[in-house]
Order: C-alpha cells, then sequence, then structure tokens
C-alpha cells in the first residue's frame, strides 16, 4: 500500500468518525444539563443516589432521604416535581391508549401515579410521555415500570 492510498483511507476513517465523535459529546452534555437540573430541585442536604436520564427528561432518589425528583423539559413546558415517598403507600404505571383500525393499540399518554397516604389528596402525576409532544416511544415505558417498581421496593422499606 502507498502512501497516497494511506492518507485516503486515514481522511475517509477521519470523516466517518467526527460526526459520531460530536454526537457522543452532544449527548454528554445534555445528559449533565439534566442531572444539574435535578441537582437544582435538592436541599442542600440532599444528595442524588440512583440517577437516570432518557432524552429530555432525568429522574433520580435521593440517598439521605425518601424523596423522587424528576425533570423534564420538551417544546411547550417544563416539569418539575419533587415527591416526598414517606407520603406515599403506592406507585403505578398508567397507560392511556386507544385502538386504530386492525385492533392495533397505540400509547398515548404513559405516567408515573403516587397514591398518597392521605386520602384527601388527589395522585400525584408525573407524565413521562405523550405522543402528540413526543413524537414516537422510545424506551420511555420500559423507564416508567423500571423506575415505579424502584420505587415500590423503597416503599416497602
Amino acid at each position: 500500500m502507498d502512501i497516497g492510498n494511506l492518507m485516503i483511507i486515514i481522511i475517509l476513517v477521519v470523516i466517518i468518525a467526527i460526526p459520531f465523535i460530536i454526537l457522543n459529546r452532544n449527548n454528554k452534555k445534555k445528559k449533565q444539563q439534566l442531572i444539574q437540573q435535578l441537582e437544582n430541585l435538592t436541599t442542600k442536604t440532599e444528595q442524588l443516589g440512583e440517577i437516570e436520564t432518557l432524552g429530555q427528561m432525568a429522574i433520580a432518589l435521593s440517598k439521605t432521604n425518601q424523596t423522587l425528583f424528576f425533570y423534564k423539559k420538551d417544546e411547550e413546558k417544563t416539569q418539575q416535581k419533587t415527591i416526598l415517598l414517606a407520603e406515599i403507600t403506592f406507585s403505578k404505571v398508567m397507560k392511556s391508549t386507544r385502538t386504530l383500525e386492525g385492533n392495533t393499540q397505540v400509547i398515548d399518554i404513559i405516567e408515573m401515579e403516587f397514591k398518597p397516604k392521605d386520602k384527601k389528596q388527589s395522585p400525584e402525576k408525573i407524565e413521562v410521555f405523550n405522543a402528540d409532544l413526543d413524537g414516537q416511544l422510545s424506551g420511555e415505558l420500559q423507564f416508567a415500570e423500571k423506575w415505579i417498581q424502584l420505587i415500590n421496593q423503597q416503599l416497602k422499606k
């Protein structure tokens, strides 16, 4: 292989790799911004424990208190929630679906619902997915189910 061919191969590899490098850096930066938004919801004495981001949303449980933090930003609104798990009896995933022709079911909304211990209070809800705003599902159902399972385990303690 002569030097000319080697240079062409190197240039092609660099040209192909640059978009992936830029995309990776942008994703890391976006993830850090979401985590920073979660940290802004905490008090000075609280530290975030388990943290997860998905798209434009982030969720975390605190290490010191039984507190859930949620942040989601889309084109129309920003959703910030802090939920004290000591005030919750249980949580569940709520799906709003509709049936299309051919008995195909489409998910329109996915929410995490938190039932308070005080029966007079209405349940807290966190909207994880809305088809009108988010378009297509990209792991939101699994995200919500995983976190509801973690939260319910925390509630049993």
